[in-house]
């Protein structure tokens, strides 16, 4: 059984499976309207948040129980941030297509990544062109050293420091380090079975067609955020469960499970222990995979 609808995941034993083409996009008033209102009033003068809602849609795709959410988001052109930030939660970032500039972090492009421990001053997104992303929010997790998703208005000239934990605590980069923005395309490929170390789970995920760019890693859990590449004829010889949560979204190429296509644009969830079917690719494939930890088979 899976879900093709939801956008927000079921914790059942069932995969989620979600083609985000067929989703309508949530119009950037509408997301104003339904937001806390805690979080609202902190994003700045009223007339400039409204302007630059108006270039931004959005399609949610995860919605746990203690707060963490990813969503794909698009900037129209002429967006623009009101305001500096930072969050009490861990943020990341992870761009599909189009471009946009970060001040203090640069300039962004398709596969560029950015990973944010908790407190760490971000200025404004602005963009001429356009551009389509994956935002996440870690929110309460002690694996993560992340609080609950906040947002708290600071100066530009804060951009690059952080407001929650003194520059002499070690603790302010968190376990991922403070990852400001990475091209994934001049990212290392790191052969799967390498990454992997285990064989059994080798065997299970087809390494010896998988390359892996490591985007953010946990120290202590092994988990993080990384780009798997599926080489043509990529075919895991079953089904596969893991010992933790873990979700992708299929960024390029075509992907096969159990035998049924699926596009570019389509995103999958699997709550640890639930088996998903033999994962494939006959013509290659690039996925933005998150899971909780090094991923090792169940059962």
């Amino acid at each position: 059984m899976t879900d093709t609808v939801s956008t927000t995941v079921d914790t059942a034993a069932v995969p989620t499976i979600v083609d985000t083409a067929a989703m309508d996009w949530i119009s950037g008033p509408d997301l104003l309207a339904s937001m806390d209102e805690g979080f609202r009033a902190n994003l700045g003068p009223a007339d400039e948040v409204d302007d630059a809602f108006a270039n931004y849609l959005v399609k949610p795709l995860l919605r746990e129980a203690g707060g963490r959410r990813m969503d794909l988001a698009r900037f129209t052109p002429g967006y623009r941030d009101a305001t500096a930030c930072f969050h009490r939660s861990s943020e990341e970032g992870f761009v599909i297509d189009g471009t946009f500039d970060l001040s203090f972090e640069g300039h962004f492009a398709a596969e560029h990544y950015f990973w944010r421990p908790p407190g760490w001053v971000h200025g404004t997104i602005k963009t001429d062109a356009g551009a389509t992303a994956i935002f996440s929010f870690e929110a309460d997790s002690e694996v993560e050293q992340s609080g609950p998703v906040t947002r708290d208005i600071a100066e530009y000239s804060q951009t690059g420091t952080n407001l929650l934990l003194d520059e002499s605590d070690p603790a302010r980069f968190g376990p991922r380090g403070y990852v400001p923005n990475v091209a994934g395309g001049l990212v290392a490929r790191r052969p799967g079975a390498l990454w992997l170390g285990d064989d059994a789970t080798a065997a299970a995920l087809d390494a010896d067609r998988l390359t892996v760019r490591v985007l953010s890693e946990n120290i202590s859990t092994g988990g993080g955020t990384f780009l798997w590449d599926l080489k043509p004829g990529y075919a895991q010889p079953g089904p596969v469960a893991l010992t933790s949560i873990w979700h992708f979204f299929v960024v390029s190429g075509s992907v096969t499970i159990g035998g049924t296509s699926y596009p570019a644009g389509t995103w999958v969830y699997l709550p640890a222990g639930v088996e998903l079917g033999a994962l494939g690719s006959p013509e290659g494939a690039t996925l933005f995979v998150k899971p909780d930890a090094l991923p090792r088979l169940a059962g």
